[in-house]
């Protein structure tokens, strides 16, 4: 997924917000928005995809999946 945060730099994504949102989009879905669980499963999955061969993330994913 891609935002503009209006820094006009070259920085991927952080990880740690993503699994912030991840988690509050798990909360939401618990408390009668199936919508939203669905969807934190979906991005949690995807994540997943962005761990190394040993299955450890890093900081910082870049806009092309590298860690």
């Amino acid at each position: 997924m891609e935002a503009d945060d209006g820094m006009n730099s070259e920085e991927g994504a952080f990880s740690l917000c993503t699994l912030w949102a991840i988690e509050a989009l798990t909360r939401v879905g618990a408390y009668g928005k199936p919508e939203y669980l669905k969807r934190a499963v979906n991005m949690f999955e995807d994540f997943l995809g962005y761990a190394n061969h040993v299955q450890l993330m890093s900081e910082e994913i870049s806009r092309g999946g590298e860690g």
